[in-house]
C-alpha cells in the first residue's frame, strides 16, 4: 500500500499532500483548506489506516493509555540501560510507517546493535507489539541481551507479543531447522522463562516488507489461555525427548520445561 513521506507524526508538507490528492484524483490535485488546517489528509484514499481511526493521535482519546509502557521503554533506554559490558542506549527514535509505531535504533557503548520497531497499539482490536531486527550477531548469547529481552517483556502485557529476528544466532537457527519446537530453541526457551507461552517461528515471512525469518512469542491473555498454552508446551516437550537423535542442550531444555510447567499445573 502507499504510505505518505511524512517529516514527523501528524506533520505532512504541502508537496506531500499535493502528491497524494494528485494520485487519489480527488479535489483536482488540489489540498483542502481543512486538510491544510490540521496538517492531515483524512481524504486521501492511499493512507494506511482508515480516517475513523486517525481521527485520534496515539496515546489519546480513545486510544489514551495503548503503549504507554512501550513509551516509557523508550525513555528508559534514551536514559541508558546498565548492563554488563556497558549501557544500552536508543541512539534513535522516529515514527514508523503509521501513527502507531515507532522505529528505535539501540546502540551498545555508542555503537548500533539492534532497531526496534514498536506498535503501541489502536483500540478496540490490535494490542501492541515489539520487533527486533537487524541484530548484530555478537547480541546473541551475550551478557546483554537477557538483560535486554527482560527489560521488553516486562512492558508487554497480556495477548502481547514479541517478534525476534533469528538469522544472526547460529544455535537457534540450527535447532529450528533440525525440527526443534520453537519453545525449545535457544531464544525461545530464554522467551519462556521471560513469560511467553505461545510461540511460531515465521521461517517464511509474509510480504515484501517482513524483513528475516522471526521467532514469535506471545503472553497469555487469562489463565485459560495460560493452561491452554500449557498443554500445548507439554505435549511439545514430551514428543520430542522421545527422540532418539536430540542436541544434549535440547534434552536439557526439555527436561526443564517440564518441570517449570508441572510446577503451576
Amino acid at each position: 500500500q502507499f504510505a505518505l513521506p511524512r517529516t514527523g507524526v501528524w506533520d505532512f508538507s504541502d508537496l506531500d499532500l499535493s502528491r497524494a490528492f494528485q494520485k487519489s484524483g480527488k479535489h483536482g490535485g488540489k489540498i483542502p483548506e481543512e486538510a491544510r488546517r490540521c496538517k492531515f489528509c483524512r481524504s486521501c484514499s492511499y493512507t494506511r489506516v482508515s480516517s475513523e481511526d486517525l481521527r485520534e493521535e496515539p496515546g489519546k482519546g480513545k486510544n489514551k493509555g495503548m503503549g504507554e509502557n512501550l513509551r516509557k521503554l523508550v525513555q528508559r533506554l534514551k536514559d541508558g540501560l546498565p548492563v554488563q559490558g556497558g549501557v544500552l542506549q536508543a541512539s534513535r527514535v522516529h515514527p514508523g510507517s503509521i501513527a502507531e509505531q515507532l522505529q528505535v535504533q539501540v546502540s551498545l557503548n555508542g555503537q548500533r546493535l539492534l532497531d526496534m520497531l514498536l506498535f503501541l497499539g489502536r483500540k478496540p482490536h490490535w494490542r501492541p507489539w515489539v520487533e527486533l531486527y537487524a541484530i548484530r550477531p555478537d547480541f546473541y548469547g551475550s551478557p546483554c541481551e537477557k538483560p535486554f529481552l527482560r527489560a521488553v517483556a516486562e512492558t508487554l502485557g497480556p495477548g502481547e507479543r514479541i517478534f525476534v529476528e533469528y538469522v544472526g544466532d547460529p544455535v537457534t537457527l540450527k535447532e529450528l531447522q533440525q525440527g526443534v519446537p520453537p519453545v525449545l530453541s535457544r531464544l525461545g526457551f530464554l522467551l519462556f522463562q521471560l513469560g511467553f507461552t505461545w510461540f511460531r517461528d515465521w521461517y517464511i515471512p509474509e510480504g515484501l516488507r517482513e524483513g528475516e525469518p522471526k521467532l514469535q512469542a506471545e503472553k497469555p491473555w487469562d489463565e485459560t489461555a495460560r493452561r491452554r498454552h500449557q498443554r500445548v508446551l507439554i505435549a511439545e516437550a514430551q514428543a520430542l525427548l522421545r527422540r532418539e537423535a536430540l542436541f544434549p542442550e535440547v534434552r536439557r531444555r526439555g527436561k526443564a520445561l517440564l518441570r517449570a510447567l508441572q510446577r503451576t499445573t
